[in-house]
């Protein structure tokens, strides 16, 4: 799993969320919320016609009844509804519900703050070995 995620924000990093999906796919195996919310957020930014904006909401919505705490999925779910769909209702009830999960766990801010260290020294290593 742990490669599997490698190759995703590498290709995610490139800008190649075509080749996002096609891992995501092949890897359905390990549908998490984690990946799910990955699959939602490359969808909306995928060349590839066999998905709509549809199926990046489903994605997401897939992502917090996987797991009901998942923020990231939230936060994409909120800014897919406020930006994409011009409905802002939607998008200020998924907000708030991040933000009371963000406010109320103090162990999900660390874990937030944890995941944007490590890719902060994922990029470093990278820049690092070229």
């Amino acid at each position: 799993m742990k490669k599997l995620i490698a190759e995703i924000r590498r290709n995610w990093k490139l800008g190649r969320y075509d080749d996002v999906l096609k891992l995501i796919e092949q890897n359905k195996s390990y549908e998490t919320s984690y990946l799910l919310t990955w699959r939602g957020m490359a969808i909306q930014l995928s060349n590839d016609d066999r998905y709509s904006l549809r199926d990046a909401e489903l994605a997401l919505r897939k992502a917090i009844r996987i797991d009901p705490r998942c923020v990231d999925a939230m936060i994409e779910l909120a800014w897919l509804y406020k930006n994409v769909y011009d409905d802002n209702r939607k998008g200020i009830y998924w907000m708030k519900k991040a933000q009371k999960i963000l406010s109320s766990q103090e162990l999900h801010i660390q874990e937030f703050f944890s995941s944007l260290v490590e890719e902060a020294e994922d990029d470093t290593a990278s820049s690092v070995v070229k």
